[in-house]
């Protein structure tokens, strides 16, 4: 098989894995998002009724620590906190915590964090799952 007709094959089922990823990333019942240089890109539906965010446009104007209050239960500071998870992501291209978090409201919600790093050419790409915990 030629490269021009590896080429076309590719471009051909393109249209399709983009159709199967928005799918997936728009019907799943946990928060997605996707986030560049600490700020959103992207998210799903989830995401935005998790924290009662107004429109994906209002999102891209926010960064995680919005959605944190100053300090975790344990006493440390959400800031160290969150640094130390985008630290081990960025280290180990993935990490996980349970977070005390809070929707634009003020309204507190436990959440499950899951951070995957990805790059994408000279650009650094964090993929987020965020489940809420029921009591």
């Amino acid at each position: 098989m030629n490269v021009s007709k590896m080429t076309r094959d590719i471009l051909h089922k393109l249209p399709e894995k983009i159709d199967l990823f928005d799918t997936i990333f728009n019907s799943s019942t946990d928060g997605l998002c996707i986030l560049i240089n600490k700020e959103f890109i992207g998210c799903n539906d989830q995401f935005l009724k998790i924290f009662k965010i107004k429109s994906r446009k209002h999102s891209k104007k926010m960064q995680p620590i919005d959605f944190a209050p100053e300090f975790q239960p344990n006493g440390m500071e959400s800031l160290t906190v969150f640094r130390k998870l985008l630290k081990k992501c960025l280290n180990s291209g993935h990490a996980h915590r349970e977070l005390l978090l809070h929707d634009t409201q003020g309204t507190e919600i436990w959440v499950d964090v899951v951070l995957m790093r990805a790059t994408n050419k000279e650009k650094c790409v964090i993929y987020s799952i965020v489940k809420v915990i029921l009591e």
